[in-house]
């Protein structure tokens, strides 16, 4: 039961974070809003947490080699969001130093920080812990390089039109016209490292608490 209704306060904070991210009447806006990676990593948490209330709520098993995968997939993407915003991004910003990660805009705030923060908690208290792989480290990868490769085609298969009302490039590190191939390419590189890092650290996580489980 408590797994439940955490899991479902979760939903409703996730819910609360994408809407706070859209304007009903504002389509350009919207357009814009899905192309960041913070959007669709908070989406793909949302999805990922409505399969399992539903399947709490129906006594389903949760803890099959798919749902491990995806729930891992999800945790990752929603902390690189979380680290690359609160390293990368805010700092040039908002004067966190000064004023706290309260001074943010409430968006910011529920879809980098508490939305995070509560995904990571539901892994470490409610995830079967030892039935992750160590090919998984790379494997949820797929989900930011699918992204990337969103992006390379919505910026080079439109015309520049389409961009006369919406950012191009949601984020100054992906702005290969003006950072070059070279610093672009740094980036991801950078970029790619601290995802696999992330990854890294959730499987170690997983293997210690595991055999933790296991001496007891």
């Amino acid at each position: 039961m408590k797994r439940l209704l955490f899991r479902l306060f979760l939903l409703l904070v996730c819910g609360i974070s994408i809407v706070l991210h859209f304007k009903i009447d504002d389509a350009y806006f919207n357009f814009t809003e899905f192309s960041y990676f913070t959007v669709q990593s908070n989406i793909f948490c949302f999805i990922m947490m409505s399969v399992l209330v539903i399947k709490e709520w129906t006594h389903k098993d949760f803890s099959k080699p798919v749902y491990l995968f995806f729930h891992g997939m999800a945790t990752s993407a929603i902390l690189s969001t979380a680290y690359i915003y609160h390293f990368c991004e805010s700092v040039n910003k908002y004067p966190l130093k000064t004023q706290g990660i309260f001074s943010i805009p409430a968006m910011d705030l529920f879809g980098h920080y508490i939305v995070p923060v509560l995904f990571v908690m539901d892994w470490f208290l409610f995830v079967p812990k030892g039935q992750l792989r160590r090919g998984y480290i790379f494997q949820w990868m797929a989900f930011p390089i699918f992204y990337l490769l969103c992006f390379l085609s919505r910026c080079n298969f439109n015309p520049e039109t389409t961009f006369e009302k919406v950012e191009k490039y949601p984020y100054f590190f992906l702005n290969y016209e003006r950072l070059g191939p070279l610093y672009f390419c740094k980036y991801i590189f950078y970029i790619s490292i601290i995802m696999l890092t992330i990854n890294t650290l959730l499987y170690t996580s997983d293997y210690i608490l595991s055999h933790k489980k296991t001496d007891r």
